[in-house]
């Protein structure tokens, strides 16, 4: 009885033994039991576009990092189907188109003509407009009749004067309406004023030289007179201050 129960403690042993060989052929060897089994990725939209980052980084410049690869993740060559895209925010856009500005003001100190420069910084002003605020002009302030006025008055005394020469005397007209000698409003500073506006069409170079004496600046020294008669030390009880081009004196 004790040699039966002995063989079939044995059988029984030997059969679990043997079931656990089979179960242990049957599965597969692995090195580290947390690996995970990464199926392979075919679809070229995940091929991942090299951070903005890393463009600063040697080496890097002509590379984009692609996932197409089961087996690692490696850099590739860019080719046109993996074309870098960098979206910039809008305050980076804002610094660089300002900076860009700077410099090519910078590039505009250069000329040396005071007309030929005005028309450039015009065009970059327009250039920029939307991302710098355009200084004020003439036109932001006085009315088109108002303008009109002024313009006239210019052109009737520099008539195919230069254009320096027109900024003087737009500078003279601007300086009157700003003193609190003569009055602020255009009517009574030229018709009042005594200065000629019979001419009424206007050259682009006298257009220029009103936008410019506004927002450039006063080019007389704050003259608030001028005259084309003999020289005089005083006029209107003002000290002369120089004679321009067209022969013009101003005094202040």
């Amino acid at each position: 009885m004790r040699k039966l129960l002995f063989f079939g403690v044995v059988f029984i042993l030997v059969c679990i033994f043997g079931f656990t060989m089979i179960v242990s052929e049957a599965e597969p060897q692995t090195n580290n039991t947390n690996t995970e089994i990464i199926e392979p990725i075919n679809d070229i939209n995940t091929t991942m576009i090299i951070a903005k980052a890393d463009l600063n980084t040697d080496g890097l410049d002509n590379v984009t990092k692609s996932t197409e690869s089961s087996e690692s993740i490696e850099y590739v060559e860019k080719t046109e189907e993996t074309e870098e895209i960098i979206e910039s925010s809008p305050e980076d856009i804002y610094d660089i188109k300002s900076k860009e500005v700077v410099e090519k003001q910078k590039e505009l100190e250069s000329i040396e003509d005071n007309k030929e420069w005005f028309i450039a910084y015009k065009n970059l002003i327009d250039e920029y407009s939307e991302w710098v605020d355009p200084p004020e002009s003439i036109y932001d302030v006085y009315t088109n009749d108002e303008i009109y006025l002024m313009q006239r008055c210019i052109e009737t005394e520099t008539f195919e004067q230069d254009f320096d020469s027109k900024v003087n005397v737009a500078s003279v007209i601007l300086n009157r309406l700003e003193s609190e000698e003569f009055s602020n409003d255009v009517n009574k500073v030229i018709v009042k004023g005594q200065f000629a506006f019979g001419r009424k069409n206007i050259s682009e170079d006298t257009k220029l030289a009103l936008e410019y004496a506004y927002m450039i600046g006063d080019t007389t020294e704050g003259a608030l007179y001028f005259h084309s008669l003999a020289y005089k030390l005083r006029f209107n009880g003002a000290d002369y201050i120089f004679t321009d081009e067209a022969g013009h004196h101003f005094y202040r």
